[in-house]
């Protein structure tokens, strides 16, 4: 498949690097199909696999990458409406609390009131929800049958795989780098921005990428994929040094 990418003529390390490209990523799925979510440890959040599988996992594990890129973007798209009401909530809530808060302070006090209750109320009228307030945020239940709406950084980094299966190299590499942006930890969407830098010859934004993946390292101490996040460090050294490890 990596061959089909590539004109004739790359060098041997150009199609190494390419074909490890276009290699399935253990942190994405297991032996039996598995998807992935991420964990917390006492030192990093990391990617590895679960049991849940959706529309777009399930079309992935099945090699159908451009029904997976499809449902992977439409994941992601989810994941930022829920996020936008999240912060729609949180903004009406607070709007609501300063209201209330205002409102209180205007009213005399106790002292100032008839012992007939003819003085003022000291009680807060009710609170007016806000744009947002009954909207709610869209929980998983509320979603498709088959709908992710969460972590919206993993959903651009599983798009980014499944494009990169495709052949589109220019919109995977778009999407593992808002990966990052979003999810900083997730360290193999840093290993394939390096790789397709490499092979672009783009040493800066590699040693870039190493360093981040470095630090996620240094992080990750107990954590289950520190051998994996090593090994992409190991990878992309080599590669960086001229050396071409056997596959």
């Amino acid at each position: 498949m990596a061959a089909n990418l590539y004109a004739k003529g790359a060098t041997a390390f150009a199609a190494m690097m390419a074909s490890t490209l276009m290699m399935g990523v253990a942190t994405a799925q297991d032996e039996e199909g598995d998807t992935a979510e991420s964990i917390e440890t006492e030192d990093v959040i990391v990617v590895r696999s679960a049991r849940t599988v959706d529309y777009a996992m399930d079309a992935f594990n099945r090699g159908d990458f451009q029904t997976a890129e499809i449902e992977f973007t439409a994941n992601a798209r989810c994941a930022q409406r829920r996020e936008r009401n999240l912060t729609a909530s949180v903004e009406s809530s607070q709007r609501n609390a300063a209201r209330a808060e205002t409102f209180q302070s205007a009213q005399p006090s106790d002292s100032g009131a008839s012992s007939r209750g003819g003085g003022a109320s000291s009680t807060p009228p009710p609170t007016v929800a806000g744009p947002g307030a009954t909207d709610s945020i869209t929980s998983d239940r509320e979603a498709p049958l088959g709908r992710t709406c969460d972590d919206r950084g993993f959903q651009h980094y599983m798009t980014g795989l499944s494009q990169l299966q495709l052949g589109k190299i220019d919109d995977a590499l778009k999407n593992f780098n808002r990966a990052v942006v979003l999810n900083k930890v997730l360290y193999d969407a840093h290993y394939r921005i390096a790789l397709i830098a490499l092979l672009r010859d783009d040493r800066k934004t590699a040693e870039r990428q190493l360093r981040s993946i470095e630090a996620i390292l240094r992080r990750c101490r107990k954590c289950e994929a520190k051998d994996e996040i090593q090994q992409r460090v190991d990878h992309i050294k080599k590669a960086l040094s001229g050396e071409v490890p056997t596959n």
